[in-house]
C-alpha cells in the first residue's frame, strides 16, 4: 500500500500507536511531511495458533476513500501453504464484512457449504481477463468459493470469501453505531470456520456479552459458546470429508495493520469514489489516482482513519 510502517519508537513520536485513558488502543497513521507514502503502524501478535475463537470488540475502525486496514491472521514465511484468514477488511467505502480465505491449491468450499449453515452469501467474480485474449468475460459469473490464490475464473488471490448479509457491518456504519464485535472460530475438530458481526447497535448475544465482561474482571470465568448466538454470517467447511482438509491452515498469528490505497482499495478507487478519483486522476491509473489522494493529508483520514480496540480476546478448548 501507499505507507509505511514505522517502528515503536517512531510510532510514539508521530502519537499513531497508544492507549488511551479508556485503556482502548489506538492505531492511526501520519502524513508525511516530505512526500509520499504515510507512516503507518503494523502490529504482529507473538503467539502461534492451530486454532481457536477469536474475539474482535472493536470501537471505531478505519473508514473513506483510500483506507485499506485489516485484521487478519497468517504465517507469511509459509504463505500460501500455511493459509490466511482475513477477519476483518475495510476497503474505501465498503459496508458489508467479509471474512475471507487464501490458501495453496485443492482447497474449495464448492458443495460442501450448505446455504442453511449460514446467513450471508458469497462473493462473485466476473470480468477475469481471458488468458489469451486479455478481453474481459462477463460471461462467466462464478460464486468465489475457491480460497485457493490461482483460483479457475477467480480474481488473482480472491481467495473463499464470505459476505455479510447485513449491509451495516464495516467502516463508516458501525462508526456512527459505537463499534461492533466480531468473531472468528477456527474449529479443525469439528470441520469448520466460522465469521459472525455484531453491531452494537444492537444487543449482544448473553453469552457472548458475558464472556467479554467476563475477560475483563478477576475471578469470573464465562465459557463461550458460539452455538447460542445465532447463525454466522461466513462458514467455511475444513477437514478430510471436505474438499479443503485443515492443514491448508496453520501456524499462524494475528495481525492489525492500517494499510491505503494498493492492489486493493487502489484498484477499486475510481469504482468506489469516483468526485475524488476525477479530482486526483493521474493518466487514469486507480492506484496512482488513490496515492495522489491520500498524499493530499485528507481530513477525512485524519479523523476518520484510525483503530480504537477495546480488546482481543482468544479461546482454546481444553483437552477433552
Amino acid at each position: 500500500g501507499f505507507n509505511t510502517y514505522v517502528g515503536k519508537s517512531r510510532a510514539q513520536d508521530l502519537q499513531i500507536a497508544y492507549t488511551a485513558e479508556n485503556g482502548n488502543i489506538i492505531m492511526k497513521s501520519a502524513h508525511n511531511e516530505s512526500g509520499g507514502p504515510r507512516e503507518s503502524v503494523r502490529l504482529e501478535g507473538k503467539t502461534r495458533w492451530e486454532h481457536g475463537l477469536f474475539i474482535l470488540d472493536l470501537v471505531h475502525m478505519p473508514a473513506g476513500c483510500g483506507v485499506w486496514p485489516a485484521f487478519w491472521m497468517t504465517d507469511e514465511d509459509v504463505w500460501p501453504d500455511h493459509g490466511e484468514i482475513d477477519i476483518v477488511e475495510g476497503i474505501n467505502t465498503q459496508t458489508r464484512a467479509k471474512t475471507a480465505l487464501h490458501t495453496s491449491a485443492q482447497c474449495s468450499m464448492y458443495a460442501h457449504v450448505s446455504p442453511y449453515d449460514k446467513t450471508g452469501e458469497w462473493d462473485w467474480a466476473t470480468g477475469i481477463p481471458n488468458s489469451w485474449t486479455g478481453e474481459p468475460d462477463f460471461k462467466t459469473n462464478k460464486e468465489a468459493d475457491d480460497c485457493w490464490n490461482f483460483a479457475a475464473h477467480q480474481w488473482f488471490n480472491q481467495g473463499c470469501v464470505g459476505v455479510d448479509d447485513k449491509d451495516d457491518s464495516i467502516g463508516a456504519p458501525v462508526n456512527e453505531k459505537g463499534g461492533a464485535v466480531y468473531v472468528l472460530e477456527w474449529d479443525p475438530a469439528n470441520e469448520y470456520i466460522r465469521s459472525w458481526s455484531f453491531p452494537k447497535d444492537t444487543e449482544l448475544p448473553t453469552n457472548l456479552q458475558a464472556t467479554i465482561d467476563a475477560a475483563s474482571q478477576d475471578g469470573w470465568t464465562v465459557i463461550p459458546d458460539p452455538d447460542t448466538w445465532g447463525l454466522p454470517y461466513a462458514y467455511f467447511a475444513i477437514g478430510e470429508s471436505t474438499g479443503c482438509t485443515a492443514d491448508h491452515f496453520q501456524n499462524m498469528h494475528i495481525v492489525f495493520n492500517l494499510a491505503f490505497c494498493g492492489n486493493v482499495a487502489g484498484n477499486r478507487f475510481i469504482n468506489d469514489c469516483p468526485a475524488l478519483a476525477e479530482k486526483f486522476s493521474v493518466n487514469n491509473d486507480p492506484i496512482a489516482t488513490c496515492n495522489a489522494y491520500v498524499e493530499s493529508n485528507p481530513d477525512v483520514i485524519q479523523n476518520e482513519g484510525h483503530w480504537e480496540v477495546g480488546g482481543v480476546y482468544v479461546y482454546e478448548r481444553s483437552a477433552e
